[in-house]
């Protein structure tokens, strides 16, 4: 299991004790981000994983400015919901968490060690990428295709287009003309393709069918 001693920045050593995050000495809750999962391909890809979890480059505890790298941030383990199962009786589901998520969570030590994710915050439509520590950045790697919803990387309450027709190997979706009749089909069946549809066309076979 991975050391979980985390960094902290110059910035939470003023007089007070006080952090200016959410994540100060007089509360046990944090919010960060997710880092890169190139970062932590032995976990995120379930190389030499242990239980569910991913590196949070925690706000208040690491400065843009130090430039502590992806995979020198701590690991926050995952909390699941009650009705997602343990593992136990085979009952469970998978993390929805992407890399470039923003999470929040609690540490279970006073000494802010053992941080914990409880909660994903949704993304928005407007969310611009940057290449800052803390900027958004697309959940989408060179391991994960877009699918039939594309790029569409938001969850808020005017929520993703699904998708219409696709084009048919580049052409148009259609000729605007039905199917043909198959005629010659209809003959071997004993069915005049001419006479317009009526109940009882097939006819009986004259003798039972066999295997």
């Amino acid at each position: 299991m991975a050391n979980n001693k985390h960094k902290r920045s110059s910035k939470s050593n003023i007089v007070d004790n006080k952090k200016p995050s959410i994540s100060d000495r007089e509360s046990p809750f944090w919010i960060g981000k997710v880092v890169s999962f190139e970062a932590q391909k032995e976990q995120t890809s379930g190389i030499k994983a242990w239980g569910i979890r991913y590196k949070v480059r925690l706000m208040g505890d690491y400065s843009e400015l130090e430039k502590v790298a992806d995979r020198d941030v701590i690991y926050a383990t995952s909390a699941l919901g009650v009705t997602d199962g343990s593992g136990a009786k085979n009952m469970l589901k998978t993390s929805k968490i992407a890399q470039g998520d923003t999470v929040m969570g609690v540490f279970l030590a006073d000494d802010e060690q053992g941080p914990i994710i409880q909660h994903v915050l949704p993304r928005s439509a407007k969310e611009e990428y940057g290449d800052g520590d803390f900027d958004p950045k697309s959940g989408f790697t060179d391991q994960t295709v877009a699918g039939l919803l594309g790029k569409q990387e938001f969850n808020e309450q005017d929520n993703v287009a699904t998708p219409g027709l696709k084009d048919c190997k580049g052409s148009q979706k259609g000729r605007g003309k039905g199917r043909s009749t198959p005629k010659k089909g209809l003959r071997k069946m004993g069915i005049d393709p001419e006479l317009s549809a009526q109940v009882g066309a097939i006819k009986k076979p004259l003798k039972k069918l066999t295997g």
